[in-house]
């Protein structure tokens, strides 16, 4: 009987230990680790994703532009999201490049591929 206990305590210890932490802490902020690409799009400030996560609501998140040029290895793909807060356009300067105004946002600034 105690082995069996064991083998019990033993499985629980290690499903627990198996499960990945779904969301991450930037600074005060709390984001999602994980999501599958729906759609990438370029806009006057950043790169914009759409994802769904793994309990199936969608979610946007402003990434580097250079994610948006990684459309082929990401779109359709479980990714692992990385993020930095980072120093950019403010959405005020509407695209013209000739405003300075700036914000300090998070941001995507690594998506890798992930096994399901």
């Amino acid at each position: 009987m105690r082995v069996v206990a064991f083998l019990c305590v033993l499985f629980l210890a290690f499903a627990a230990s198996a499960q990945v932490d779904q969301t991450v802490h930037v600074g005060q902020v709390v984001k999602n680790a994980y999501g599958i690409v729906l759609g990438m799009e370029t806009g006057d400030i950043a790169c914009t994703l759409t994802l769904r996560d793994e309990n199936g609501a969608t979610f946007r998140e402003m990434a580097e532009f250079d994610i948006c040029d990684r459309r082929s290895m990401l779109l359709n793909r479980r990714v692992a999201l990385h993020y930095a807060v980072e120093t950019i356009v403010s959405p005020d300067c509407r695209g013209n490049l000739e405003c300075h105004r700036s914000i300090s946002a998070v941001v995507v600034n690594d998506a890798s591929p992930t096994a399901n």
